[in-house]
């Protein structure tokens, strides 16, 4: 395992959700929720590193991460919902026209994703540690 890619990977995290703060004080929607996914992919990449998992592929990593680490419980399965949730949204809002995201959900789903990325943090600390 790489412990500088995972903490390059979960700085990358944290600074993309920062600047979909930035978006949402802006009224970027589509933008933010973009950045949203975003920064919880990346920290699920930080979160595959930790058992060496890649794959160049959006479906690929979900598929990894759902296999390793949801459905053997170290990762929640609200957080897996989640992230396939956000990368429907993610999805939606860059390729379909028209697409119009609610202020108040998406200020929600960057809560969510603050919680996420903070429950992710944890478990690879705790996957760097041995513990």
């Amino acid at each position: 395992m790489n412990e500088d890619l995972i903490k390059y990977r979960l700085s990358r995290a944290k600074e993309t959700l920062k600047d979909a703060e930035i978006l949402i004080s802006n009224n970027r929607l589509n933008s933010t929720v973009n950045r949203i996914y975003y920064s919880l992919y990346y920290a699920v990449l930080a979160l595959l590193e930790t058992k060496e998992l890649a794959s160049s592929k959006h479906s690929g990593v979900r598929a990894l991460f759902n296999q390793y680490f949801v459905k053997t419980g170290i990762v929640s399965k609200e957080t897996g919902r989640f992230f396939s949730e956000l990368f429907n949204d993610r999805q939606e809002g860059d390729y379909v026209d028209y697409t119009k995201f609610e202020v108040k959900d998406v200020k929600n789903k960057f809560e969510k994703c603050n919680f996420y990325i903070g429950e992710i943090e944890q478990i690879t600390e705790k996957i760097i540690s041995g513990e």
